[in-house]
């Protein structure tokens, strides 16, 4: 079956969503999902969209077909990437109850509020979200001896962890606080403290062709300049099978150290003071 409505509400409130694509095979049902972006790679083991497309097919199905194992595929092409993971029709029913226990907390009329990078990643809300901006105060101003001038040396190694932690998420903030203060300036409301200005600009030609022209007569050979293609755009350029002779040309550096979470998937760089000259 392809573009399948499912419907999960037993586990989530009027739940319902489109299965890209849904495969019965002997006692296994299959889930596969299309994931066109390139933004955020997405794994298919725990992806609760999956688990809960998995339980609505079950729900259609699982009278009619002897089920007994899942499979979700997560496909993204774009990213050259496809995941799968696969677990018992127990493990998935154990699943739909947690889904439902988070499902109906969230729906009840006091709702906790958790803000997190990937809760957070989408919402249109974030610029008035209260929870949002108490986290940012909690996080970053109330570990500083003086909000004037922040020194994270007075920080703990908490602290400091804390306020890593949720970098993202409170740029994130900040960036949608700004777009909000932005959209009512656009629309011509005051905004007490803040006006619109020209932001800084480019020079460009008038005519680039007649620019050209006068250009090429005073300087000749000078006035173009030519710079070779990226990798990536000879790639592109000459497809699949012409790639090949590009083996032996090409070379990765590696790239600046970086901070990462210890849960991210890369190796560790081991730095120690015997990689730096004495002085």
């Amino acid at each position: 079956l392809v573009e399948t409505r499912v419907d999960f509400s037993d586990w989530v409130s009027e739940g319902f969503g489109t299965c890209d694509a849904m495969i019965l095979s002997g006692d296994t049902l299959n889930i596969v999902d299309l994931k066109y972006g390139k933004g955020v790679r997405v794994d298919a083991e725990e992806n609760t969209q999956a688990v809960l497309y998995a339980l609505g097919a079950l729900s259609d199905f699982g009278m009619i077909y002897n089920i007994n194992r899942v499979t979700v595929a997560i496909c993204q092409p774009r990213l050259d990437h496809i995941s799968e993971w696969s677990l018992s029709r127990d493990e998935l029913m154990r699943w739909g109850e947690r889904i439902k226990q988070g499902a109906d907390l969230a729906l009840s009329e006091n709702a906790p509020r958790i803000p997190s990078e990937k809760a957070c990643q989408w919402c249109k809300a974030k610029a008035k979200c209260p929870a949002l901006a108490k986290l940012t105060e909690e996080t970053i101003l109330s570990g500083f001896d003086s909000v004037d001038s922040p020194n994270p040396d007075t920080l703990s190694d908490a602290q400091l962890r804390a306020a890593l932690d949720s970098k993202k998420l409170i740029l994130a903030w900040l960036e949608s606080v700004e777009d909000l203060i932005k959209s009512r300036l656009d629309a011509g409301l005051p905004f007490a403290g803040f006006k619109l200005v020209a932001g800084r600009s480019l020079r460009a030609w008038r005519d680039e062709k007649s620019a050209e022209i006068a250009l090429v007569e005073a300087l000749g050979d000078d006035a173009h300049t030519t710079k070779l293609i990226s990798v990536a755009q000879a790639e592109k350029a000459l497809g699949k099978a012409g790639a090949a002779m590009l083996e032996g040309l090409i070379v990765k550096p590696e790239g600046a150290p970086t901070i990462a979470p210890e849960s991210d998937k890369r190796p560790a760089i081991n730095i120690s003071a015997k990689d730096f000259d004495c002085v």
